[in-house]
């Protein structure tokens, strides 16, 4: 409630980085178990339509660190 009186939004990714690649947005979900709502779903695929911007469901933080060091090595998204 505290969250929402803030005026937070349901499924918003956990982590927002400002890479010079472009913006990247990570959900993080335990290794096991975790479950994506449908809210989270639904924010992943509106931000993976806008330009310089990606988002990815990560299992785990070594799933999570090696997604940003892929697109680090990478050209822009």
């Amino acid at each position: 409630m505290k969250n929402k009186n803030m005026g937070v939004n349901s499924g918003i990714p956990d982590y927002i980085l400002v890479l010079p690649q472009g913006l990247v947005f990570i959900e993080m979900k335990r290794q096991r178990g975790g479950v994506v709502s449908e809210a989270q779903k639904q924010w992943i695929e509106a931000l993976e339509k806008i330009p310089n911007v990606t988002a990815k469901v990560c299992k785990g933080a070594n799933e999570a660190i090696e997604y940003v060091e892929e697109i680090l090595t990478h050209d822009p998204i």
